[in-house]
């Protein structure tokens, strides 16, 4: 029996978890530096978190981002439209705000003008994951990474560098296109279901911690958590628009609008990290199967976009 479903979200992978929360620290500790006019330094780690290759889709595109903006007020033009590039590649319709600086806008209109696309389809036949590349402009898409449940549900992670990969054990669970330093490009999850048991049994009650309802709940909660942040994160940019369209304003009040948007916006990417990581976690809890299955993602969607 197979099962198709069709995401259009990026979810970060269960073995990534902890790296969720290093890549949302180094994501603040740029913002830092470039509110402390210090462009390059922040740069080099925004290059250096990329080159780690443990960012989540969405924790991508606001590398690329921040690294295109700070390239731009370097004078790179052409290292910042290759960060927009793969930003409007994540986030396809990411725009800046009315009255940004044409030291950015030239770039990233440029950017824009190459009309970057990523279409993915991922999904496992029998034992084989695989990815079917049908559009990808930049070349982003350079391998798999798969998450695999065994018989006692224990997950773990193979990648491969090509296209396929063969699982010859265990429950394919996730199936991710990554890029070449292993970063989330797009993910499907693989719906499993539990095989039906002839004779009912008396199971002994499951732990909290090994319920799925629990991380359900917390999953939940995140949600509703990062909804107020991305909220906060929207009066924010409200507030800026309004006071950039008035004019008159001295450039320090709207920094400082900027800087307390942009940290309304990395804490909304956290506690939607840890929404994904609940549900997914929830997901390997409940859901099980022994049988085939399929999956088909187009890797197109984005969940969150930063716009200052």
């Amino acid at each position: 029996m197979r099962v198709v479903v069709l995401l259009l979200v990026a979810v970060c992978s269960i073995a990534y978890a902890g790296d969720s929360a290093e890549v949302s620290q180094a994501l603040a500790q740029i913002a830092k530096l470039e509110s402390s006019l210090e462009y390059e330094q922040a740069l080099v780690l925004a290059d250096r978190t990329i080159a780690r290759g443990i960012s989540s889709r969405d924790q991508l595109a606001d590398l690329h981002l921040i690294a295109g903006r700070l390239a731009a007020g370097l004078d790179h033009p052409e290292v910042a439209q290759e960060h927009f590039e793969r930003v409007l590649v994540l986030r396809p319709h990411t725009q800046l705000v009315t009255g940004t600086s044409p030291k950015l806008l030239a770039p990233f209109d440029a950017a824009r003008a190459t009309q970057p696309a990523l279409v993915v389809k991922l999904g496992v036949d029998g034992k084989r994951a695989y990815a079917e590349v049908t559009s990808d402009a930049l070349h982003l898409v350079r391998g798999l990474r798969v998450v695999v449940l065994d018989a006692n549900h224990v997950a773990s992670v193979v990648t491969a560098d090509g296209l396929t990969k063969d699982v010859p054990s265990g429950t394919v669970t996730s199936v991710a296109a990554v890029d070449e330093y292993g970063n989330e490009l797009a993910v499907a999850r693989i719906e499993a279901r539990a095989p039906i048991v002839p004779e009912r049994r008396i199971e002994p009650a499951t732990p909290l911690y090994k319920h799925w309802v629990t991380y359900t709940a917390l999953s939940g909660a995140a949600l509703i958590t990062g909804g107020v942040f991305a909220w906060r994160f929207g009066v924010a940019q409200d507030e800026w628009n309004r006071l950039s369209a008035e004019g008159g304003h001295s450039f320090t009040q709207l920094q400082t609008i900027e800087q307390r948007g942009q940290r309304w916006a990395i804490a909304a990417d956290a506690t939607f990290g840890v929404a994904a990581i609940a549900g997914i976690a929830a997901a390997a809890l409940f859901l099980t199967r022994d049988g085939p299955s399929h999956v088909t993602f187009t890797g197109t969607g984005g969940v969150y976009t930063e716009r200052f």
